[in-house]
């Protein structure tokens, strides 16, 4: 996701004014990119994985003004994770889970209608399904406006928004972010679902009650223990996602 938030950036002259370990990492994203032919991902140590997510949204406002998509431009979602991440001191997280409820929910469904038409991969993990569960409710609700032949404000429902952890919606917020600005909503990160292992991993698909089966990716060592099967329940973003798709139309505000 980084790799493709600098590759989006490549073309600025100079980044959003920033300080700290994300700037740091940021400026050296951005070098990388400025260097390669295609996105990849940079090699070397990482720093924090707050410091990650800073250097993430810095990218994202540097390239802003770029157009580099022919999505709207997110500037008012836009703002309102950026001024989560800089108006107040103390980590990002806690920033953004400072913001009413309301206010993170029409960030997402913002970000969500910007990036309808990115390429998803299947998610294998909780904020990729509530990134990619997003998306795929914005595409039904501009099929529902086109089909009535008017206009119409999406807007996620604020319920199952509202279940999720401060955490998972400011990951999927930011996957939803990249996808407008570059096309492609991100995989979810390449960790074993149980233990976090990073090598040799297998994509598992466990049945649900109904609809799709879920994706998970697990190492050899959990699918020997069966850890498959310790899934916790589905979280409501996959439940939505399955029992929203045979509704006439999609959740929105009262008209």
């Amino acid at each position: 996701m980084l790799a493709q938030l600098a590759w989006a950036a490549r073309h600025c002259t100079t980044l959003a004014q920033a300080d700290g370990e994300g700037m740091r990492y940021a400026a050296r994203l951005h070098r990388d990119a400025q260097g390669r032919t295609r996105p990849g991902v940079m090699t070397g140590p990482r720093p924090s994985v707050e410091a990650q997510l800073e250097a993430a949204l810095i990218l994202a406002a540097s390239e802003r003004s770029a157009a580099l998509s022919t999505h709207e431009a997110p500037e008012r979602a836009l703002s309102v994770i950026l001024d989560a991440a800089a108006g107040a001191p103390g980590p990002v997280l806690d920033r953004w889970a400072a913001l009413p409820e309301p206010t993170r929910a029409a960030a997402m469904s913002h970000l969500a209608w910007t990036a309808r038409r990115a390429a998803p991969h299947e998610p294998t993990d909780t904020a990729g399904r509530l990134a990619h569960w997003l998306r795929d409710e914005a595409r039904l609700w501009e099929d529902h406006i086109r089909r009535l032949g008017r206009g119409g404000q999406f807007r996620a429902p604020l319920a199952e928004v509202g279940e999720c952890a401060p955490s998972v919606q400011l990951e999927a917020a930011v996957r939803l972010l990249t996808a407008g600005r570059t096309g492609t909503l991100p995989p979810s990160p390449y960790v074993c679902g149980c233990c976090g292992y990073d090598r040799a991993l297998t994509v598992v698909r466990q049945p649900t009650p109904s609809g799709p089966p879920r994706a998970r990716l697990l190492c050899e060592m959990c699918v020997l223990l069966g850890d498959a099967s310790a899934d916790p329940p589905p979280h409501a973003a996959d439940r939505a996602a399955v029992s929203l798709r045979g509704h006439g139309r999609p959740p929105t505000a009262p008209e």
